[in-house]
């Protein structure tokens, strides 16, 4: 097992997940009943960090879904009608439109490359859904493409994809309707639940839709005001994001560091070429390289953990996780393992 994880996902754990295991289990809280206040008290904390902390507006929503792949599917029967517009430039969100045109035909698309951003289309009351941070090519919408997206669409519902960036961006919320995050990834937490917000031009839309399935937005939101959730939920993960979001600093403090890190590597190490170079992520980045695997193999007998090119990519990149639980003994042991290749 590697030591040094810059992995985009699963990703390297933050270093006291140990500690609110432990905390978790002298609190009982893992064989604790999902209705209960103890159970509630966590949740409604949760929600209170999440503004405090991430800078959520208070008329978003907050809800725990299985994952991000599922906020695909049930974002996608509980809001759209008959218009549905995909803008992506990577495979997740190629795979999201994919899905979701599978059983609505009418869904259409806006492929873009990546250094470039797509023309903005207008459309009249439509589900459009989109990636935040796409980490098959390590790219990431501009904060005022979001705006732009919005102002041209103001009677439509914008769903974002924000799994690589929740946590370590901050994000600009009022710009989407609906925004979801697998917690793999920036939070620093195991794999298997995700967190989905969502605000009351969603929730309506949610309503008039009337979709009727257990897990859908409507009934998420019913069980919302209760603090409580639709199914019985990943305990673990509940209450370790609890305990994350109050050792953090706010949003903009971790996105500052991260950048700075995203700034001192670039500039320590100009013989990697980006795959991405107008859009580059704060969180995960993309190298070209003729063999990639070898690098990747390199770095893992140096019991560094790279991440593999993925999709279209596959075969000419490696990745690099630039997330906040990556510890600097880490980075330090990267820059010595780069510059000797």
């Amino acid at each position: 097992m590697e030591k040094f994880n810059f992995l985009p996902g699963p990703s390297q754990l933050h270093k006291n997940f140990p500690v609110w295991v432990q905390k978790s289990l002298d609190q009982n809280f893992l064989s604790n009943y999902h209705r209960n206040k103890l159970f509630s008290d966590v949740y409604h904390s949760i929600y209170e960090l999440f503004q405090t902390k991430l800078k959520l507006p208070k008329d978003y929503e907050l809800y725990f879904v299985p994952s991000a792949s599922e906020a695909w599917n049930l974002t996608a029967n509980s809001l759209i009608f008959t218009k549905a517009l995909f803008y992506f430039n990577g495979n997740f969100g190629k795979k999201w439109f994919e899905y979701v045109q599978e059983t609505m035909s009418f869904a259409t698309s806006i492929p873009f490359e990546i250094n470039t951003l797509p023309e903005i289309q207008e459309r009249s009351d439509a589900f459009i859904g989109i990636v935040h941070t796409e980490t098959s090519n390590g790219s990431q919408l501009p904060n005022e493409f979001l705006k732009n997206l919005k102002e041209k669409n103001p009677n439509s519902c914008i769903v974002v994809d924000a799994t690589a960036s929740m946590g370590g961006v901050d994000l600009p919320w009022e710009n989407a309707d609906v925004w979801f995050a697998s917690v793999q990834k920036c939070f620093g937490l195991p794999p298997g639940m995700a967190v989905m917000v969502a605000n009351q031009n969603a929730i309506q839309r949610a309503i008039k839709k009337n979709w009727n399935y257990y897990n859908g937005i409507i009934n998420l939101s019913k069980n919302f005001k209760k603090w409580q959730t639709t199914n019985t939920p990943n305990l673990l993960n509940i209450w370790c994001l609890n305990e994350c979001l109050k050792e953090m600093p706010e949003i903009n403090i971790v996105e500052k560091v991260l950048l700075s890190r995203k700034n001192l590597f670039f500039q320590s190490h100009q013989n990697l070429q980006l795959l991405e170079t107008q859009n580059t992520a704060t969180t995960v980045w993309a190298f070209k390289n003729i063999n990639p695997i070898e690098i990747i193999q390199k770095a893992k007998n140096q019991q560094i953990a790279l991440g593999a090119g993925y999709g279209d990519w596959k075969n000419n990149t490696f990745r690099i996780a630039n997330f906040p639980a990556i510890p600097n003994e880490s980075w330090l042991k990267l820059y010595a393992f780069l510059k000797n290749l």
